[in-house]
């Protein structure tokens, strides 16, 4: 079980999202991960399941112009990351990149 927090278009504080990670952080014990913007904050709570190592998030694609902040199991990962990999670099083994 892993715990995602996030603000869009809101006023707030840069402690606001440490704050509203800490809540949940017993869904994600094994590290937290942040993405902060202008308008923009997330963190996640991970529980590291796929790719314990290499997992860390939030992912982003190569130029960086896209984050993810994932939440859930992709069961068809590997074969999309096979498909993928031909215009793509990946970084991790893990279902949410």
């Amino acid at each position: 079980m892993c715990g995602i927090a996030g603000f869009v278009g809101k006023k707030f504080q840069n402690e606001d999202i440490e704050n509203y990670i800490k809540l949940i952080n017993h869904r994600g014990p094994d590290e937290t991960g942040f993405f902060k913007s202008l308008n923009a904050q997330f963190a996640t709570a991970r529980l590291s399941i796929i790719d314990k190592i290499g997992g860390h998030q939030p992912f982003y694609n190569e130029d960086r112009t896209i984050v993810v902040i994932f939440n859930g199991q992709i069961y068809n990962h590997k074969e999309l990351s096979n498909f993928l990999s031909g215009s793509h670099v990946m970084n991790s083994k893990s279902d949410g990149e």
